[in-house]
């Protein structure tokens, strides 16, 4: 495989809502629909972005843990603990089995497998001891600290040297292994700890590996690690997870806030928080008789907002301008999106709206409102400078329920915790920044900018969601962007460079892959050495051909044959 040695320059239309979406106003002229019907062809599941007039796909994955998604993928395995994918109806079925043998704990009750299904054996209580992992033990003194298992309750030793009850695993369908709540049987691969032995899972059963001690280590998370230096007993947060650290002085996985529907802070899983949707005394409530929602204090429009407001003197951000019987008053929008949609600043006037994970529109959204107005609880926007393509946006001031995923909130991962949007790691508390709803160690952008979405997936540096001033204009086939900068289109002849970003999927690496041009442009290939990935998409005319995050590169001097690698950030 030859070292890429340059890239196409095919411009690509700039379609990111904080570029082009406004009242009245922007500029997309969309090429491949204009309407939903126009994507048909290409299966039920697909649908017309209007900000970017391109047919994009909604993977229908609802209820279903495996088969296909209708957009060509795979739907994620997502049963939670104490379930298993159904392969044949791909629904998730508790997962009632044991293994021959097996024994565990029922509160002081030894419980063994037989046949497949468990069954009561000795009580330890009658000999004045517990059951600790399947079997009696003296219930005496304990270090502070430490961690065991009664049944599939959690106990934890506390200053007295005395073990107190704490998580019943059982109750969020899991079982208690050294400690700490798990999954019941384990996925071919896994690995664990006992005691600093490395437990491999091998056909859903644990079975011992490595003795970390023998290579004078210690067993953290299921491998080996030179012993670590925090304070036993000591907590804190890893995402949603509590961990704490061990006696051996590393910090181990103790329990998933998330499986209780809470969040993990300052190492305690505690309740979620989500925003109100309107100030404290006030509700929000339908002010136009039509679903128009407004907050609201005892059925009245609050006290000091802003009132004679008009098209040349509009309302503070996200307020609406309303004909009452005195006049003219701005009322303050609310309301909750659909699952899996964002309560995003739509416009360049802090204005938000429903927007999907990507910062798109949301299939299914009404168009054509400039002549016809939008029903409900939703704000008309232009997507082009005549107007005369416009759609319409929920208001919102809360995000959706949602099932999954992840992303930022400035600096701190916002993950979605058991139906809710929840605030996790604060990245820059470890000199990070939050990039695609994780902690990246590398700065993006260069300082004052962030990495935006600017149409699709591709992403661009951008300084408070505008274009940097001081950008190279004019770029094109004749005028290259100089380092690791793409060529995007503002109008119908305005062109403009801006910085690529982003991080590499792993395992592939970002690298400069230009070779003696001068120009540094970053991509992400398999290795430090330039080799193109083995799934990389590949014959591609531009840019725009390209899915995700990606740009089209030549891999021969003729350019006969072109690949799409993700673009990423340059050192900073």
């Amino acid at each position: 495989m030859k070292k890429l040695v340059g890239t196409l320059s095919g411009l690509v239309a700039i379609t990111a809502l904080g570029l082009v979406l406004a009242h009245c106003g922007g500029g997309d002229d969309g090429k491949e629909c204009s309407t939903t019907a126009d994507c048909a062809a290409k299966g039920a599941n697909f649908y017309c972005d209007p900000t970017d007039g391109t047919c994009k796909c909604a993977p229908s994955c609802t209820g279903k843990c495996c088969g296909d998604d209708g957009c060509g993928g795979t739907c994620e395995n997502n049963c939670p603990a104490g379930q298993t994918c159904n392969a044949n109806s791909c629904a998730c079925e508790a997962d009632n089995t044991c293994t021959d043998g097996d024994a565990r704990c029922d509160g002081n009750v030894i419980q063994t497998c037989v046949a497949g299904a468990w069954e009561n054996g000795t009580d330890c209580a009658t000999n004045n001891q517990v059951c600790v992992n399947g079997q009696c033990e003296a219930s005496g003194t304990c270090t502070e600290g430490d961690k065991r298992c009664n049944g599939d309750t959690v106990q934890t030793c506390d200053a007295n040297n005395t073990w107190q009850d704490g998580t019943d695993c059982s109750a969020n369908g899991q079982v208690c292994v050294d400690g700490a709540c798990e999954a019941s049987g384990c996925t071919a691969g896994d690995t664990r700890c006992n005691g600093n032995v490395v437990q491999n899972c091998v056909a859903g059963t644990w079975e011992d590996g490595t003795d970390c001690t023998t290579d004078s280590k210690v067993c953290s998370n299921g491998e080996c690690v030179t012993g670590g230096t925090c304070t036993q007993g000591d907590t804190r947060c890893a995402g949603t997870t509590v961990q704490t650290c061990s006696a051996n002085g590393t910090w181990d996985d103790t329990m998933n806030c998330a499986d209780q529907g809470k969040n993990c802070s300052n190492g305690a899983c505690v309740d979620i928080v989500t925003q109100d949707e309107c100030p404290s005394g006030q509700d929000c409530t339908d002010v136009s008789g039509g679903g128009y929602m407004g907050c609201t204090e005892g059925g009245q429009i609050p006290a000091g907002q802003t009132t004679g407001c008009s098209e040349n003197t509009p309302c503070p951000a996200n307020e609406t301008c309303m004909n009452t019987n005195n006049g003219t008053v701005c009322v303050a929008n609310c309301g909750t999106c659909d699952t899996d949609l964002l309560c995003s600043v739509v416009g360049s006037n802090g204005t938000k709206g429903c927007l999907d994970q990507g910062g798109h529109i949301p299939a299914g959204a009404q168009t054509g409102c400039a002549q016809d107005g939008c029903t409900g609880n939703a704000t008309c926007w232009c997507l082009n400078q005549e107007c005369t393509d416009s759609v319409c946006v929920a208001n919102c001031t809360v995000d959706g329920p949602c099932t999954s995923g992840a992303r930022c909130d400035g600096d701190t991962v916002i993950s979605c915790v058991n139906g809710t949007w929840a605030a996790g790691d604060d990245c820059s508390a470890n000199d990070q920044v939050c990039f695609n709803g994780a902690c990246a160690s590398n700065a993006l952008c260069p300082e004052g900018q962030s990495c935006d979405v600017l149409a699709g997936e591709s992403t661009g540096c951008m300084e408070n969601g505008n274009i940097p001033a001081g950008n190279q204009t004019g770029c094109g086939q004749n005028s290259r962007c100089t380092g690791n900068f793409s060529c995007w289109r503002t109008g119908e002849t305005d062109t403009i460079c801006i910085e690529n970003c982003g991080i590499c999927p792993d395992p592939q690496v970002c690298i400069d892959v230009t070779v003696g041009d001068g120009t540094g442009t970053f991509a992400c290939t398999a290795d430090e050495s330039g080799n193109v990935p083995a799934d990389a998409q590949t014959g591609c005319q531009s840019g725009g051909d390209c899915n995700g995050n990606a740009s089209c590169w030549c891999l021969d001097e003729s350019c006969s044959q072109t690949v799409c690698l993700f673009n990423c950030s340059s050192p900073h």
